[in-house]
Parts: structure tokens; C-alpha cells; sequence
């Protein structure tokens, strides 16, 4: 009886963890400039971590505060999904341009990593300050 409480426990146990088999990773966004005149255009480097133990396979997801104020580009889409290995990290640089009405606008930059089932692993957020 006691052995099958604990073989019920320990099976239980894996259950619950997943065995150790679950996705993990970071993501870090940066500018190149985090200030810029109106019109102009900056880089935002953006990278990927697979701090799992087991292979990943994700996407790069890019939103802005205002889209019609700020764009952002990057010479071929397809770049911005990866498979990482354990360890493994990646790189990449977009274009930031933006235009301001005023004198001053703050535009807030999110980016994060999703699994391929679309699950978000990671997120972070840069300001992108622009002067007219």
C-alpha cells in the first residue's frame, strides 16, 4: 500500500513538472538611439536566449504605441523566427522611424518571444523618445 502512495507521488511529481521538458527563454530589446529628431530613423537590436533544456522554436513579435506614427522594418520577415538549441542566442536589428507633432513624444516599443503554439516565453519594452 505505501509503495503505491509513493510510486503514485513520484508519478505525479513528473506530471506536475513536465518532466523538466519545458520551453524557457529571455528576450532583450535595446535602441541604438533612445532619442531621435522627427522623420529620422534608429535600430532596435533585438536577441533571443533558449534558457531551456531543450530545443526551441519561436518568433520575434515587434508591436508599437502609435503605428501610424512609428514604423518598423526589417529586410526579410522570415529571419525573425528561430529554432535555438539549449544555450543557444540570437540576434537581430530592425528599423526604427518615427515622427512627432509636438515637441516631445514618447512612443513605448514592446517585443517579445512566442513558442510555435503562440505562447508568449518573454517580453520587454524600450521608450523611443522623438523631438520635432
Amino acid at each position: 500500500m505505501q509503495k503505491t502512495i509513493l510510486s503514485f507521488l513520484i508519478i505525479s511529481l513528473f506530471i506536475i513538472s513536465g518532466c523538466g521538458n519545458q520551453i524557457s527563454g529571455n528576450v532583450t530589446a535595446n535602441l541604438e538611439n533612445s532619442k531621435i529628431s522627427s522623420g529620422k530613423a534608429t535600430k532596435l537590436i533585438i536577441s533571443a536566449e533558449n534558457t531551456g533544456k531543450i530545443p526551441f522554436q519561436g518568433e520575434f513579435k515587434v508591436s508599437v504605441d502609435d503605428s501610424s506614427s512609428v514604423s518598423i522594418t526589417y529586410p526579410d520577415i522570415n529571419l525573425l523566427s528561430f529554432n535555438l538549441q539549449p544555450g543557444e542566442k540570437i540576434v537581430r536589428s530592425l528599423t526604427v522611424q518615427a515622427t512627432s507633432k509636438t515637441k516631445r513624444t514618447d512612443y513605448g516599443i514592446n517585443v517579445w518571444i512566442v513558442d510555435s503554439g503562440q505562447k508568449t516565453i518573454d517580453r520587454d519594452d524600450v521608450i523611443l523618445s522623438v523631438r520635432q
